[in-house]
């Protein structure tokens, strides 16, 4: 029976033409790579490549096998990923990205429910956007990130998808706002009045009521609010907004055409590398639950 290693050897040299480049490829020495390929062609009973020069020249059994030795290489490596990724047993460290919209009171819950189970579990909650994030989980620097979704839009392999639920958004002003007074607001109302835009909202592509003649784009949450007690009006997550409300630092407008508050899909994405590892099946669980207790 073929073993990988000749499999691997015989693949590099395909790929690179040559037994040099092959062994560069893959780490080892031309004399290792060469005796594998070798030791293939005798098993099979034909040559696989023909030597002109300094290049190795694939015959026509070799390109016929290359495409099942890709399969069997590519299937490989998913079964080394996943079987190792199973025995990672003592995670020391869970690194959590969330986007600037997520709902703070849920990602608080999160954080109390894993320190329940995993009390020794060390959590790093790294706000993020989601290309940031979609690097980081595809390098396993990330194990899980909370994110608005792709729409039609779908990661990488190395990434998975959980929906969570739907948060819901709403347009405010400043108490002071001339719109805060009026017992009826309409589209036409916001118009002439300056918009401020969440970069991280414009960054996840979330249409809110883009419909302001002037706006202006602020990266920071809280000179968001900031400016937002003196002009302007903003559209921000019901959730994360409440607590200012009831503060009295900002009013919830009712818009009269709006029968339906503005919603954004969340997501739960999964690094695949991680997700037979216990402890990370037992947080995907905690978030799911999460999602169901603060979003629609």
């Amino acid at each position: 029976m073929l073993s990988l290693e000749q499999i691997q050897s015989f693949l590099s040299v395909y790929e690179t033409g040559s037994y040099s480049a092959g062994g560069r490829k893959i780490g080892k020495d031309r004399t290792t790579v060469r005796e594998r390929v070798v030791a293939m062609e005798e098993q099979i009973g034909e040559p696989l490549f023909t030597i002109e020069g300094k290049k190795a020249k694939p015959t026509e059994l070799a390109t016929s096998l290359y495409q099942r030795a890709l399969n069997i290489n590519k299937q490989a490596q998913d079964f080394n990923q996943a079987a190792f990724s199973a025995n990672r047993h003592q995670l020391t460290e869970l690194v959590i990205h969330h986007h600037a919209l997520t709902s703070i009171e849920m990602l608080a819950d999160i954080d109390r429910a894993i320190s329940q189970l995993y009390p020794y579990l060390k959590i790093s909650w790294c706000q993020r956007h989601r290309d940031e994030s979609f690097i980081d989980l595809e390098k396993g620097h990330a194990h899980l990130a909370i994110m608005p979704s792709l729409g039609n839009v779908q990661p990488k392999g190395e990434v998975g998808i959980i929906n969570l639920g739907a948060e819901e958004f709403s347009v405010y002003v400043g108490k002071e706002s001339a719109l805060a007074k009026q017992k009826k607001v309409q589209l036409n109302d916001l118009t002439g009045e300056l918009q401020l835009v969440s970069e991280s909202a414009k960054q996840a592509h979330l249409a809110f009521i883009n419909v302001a003649s002037q706006q202006h784009m602020v990266s920071n949450n809280a000179l968001l609010l900031a400016l937002l007690r003196s002009r302007g009006w903003t559209a921000l997550s019901r959730v994360n907004a409440q607590k200012y409300v009831e503060q009295g630092d900002i009013v919830e407008l009712k818009i009269e055409e709006l029968t339906h508050r503005y919603m954004a899909s969340m997501v739960l994405f999964l690094a695949l590398a991680f997700e037979n590892n216990h402890v990370v099946k037992d947080i995907v669980n905690v978030i799911k639950d999460a999602g169901l207790k603060h979003l629609k």
